[in-house]
């Protein structure tokens, strides 16, 4: 404590938040609405009479991982293997209701289921998909003749 000259005593100058008081009158800012900000791309002004334009082809790729396709000799993929070449396009699509594994991710081509991401390697994938990001696998590999119950190998990127 000090004391000025007309004797009076004056407590020091009290901290923020350390028993002054002060707890209850901070200004408080809604955790929700700063990560909000945080992550809100900001709105740019276009100058009068210009319009934004989006162009496709400045979509980024990031690799994910390649993996086989588990269950494909169980499902439609000997069948087709014949009609399909490398790097064409699959659909994958979350299964959260399969009794053997509740992060199965299938795979088809054209309306043909041919198996699955391996278990052993799905639970990312199926995490991304639940999260609404968008995914895209294509063909790597197609195995033919001896190995043809290999079947084939995929690559999965993730499209930003």
């Amino acid at each position: 404590m000090t004391q000025p000259e007309n004797n009076a005593v004056v407590p020091p100058p009290s901290r923020r938040g350390l028993g002054s008081g002060d707890q209850n009158k901070r200004s408080h800012f809604p955790r929700r609405s700063f990560l909000a900000a945080l992550i809100t791309p900001p709105i740019l002004a276009l100058p009068a009479g210009k319009t934004a334009q989006t162009n496709t082809l400045e979509q980024k790729r990031i690799f994910i991982q390649r993996s086989p396709i588990a269950g494909f000799q169980y499902y439609d993929g000997p069948r087709i293997s014949a009609f399909v070449s490398q790097q064409r396009e699959l659909i994958l699509q979350r299964e959260p209701h399969n009794h053997f594994d509740k992060r199965a991710v299938a795979i088809y081509w054209q309306g043909h289921k041919v198996g699955f991401v391996p278990r052993r390697e799905d639970r990312v994938i199926a995490q991304m998909m639940d999260r609404g990001e968008k995914l895209q696998a294509k063909l790597y590999s197609v195995s033919t003749g001896y190995e043809q119950w290999n079947g084939w190998e995929i690559d999965i990127e993730a499209v930003v």
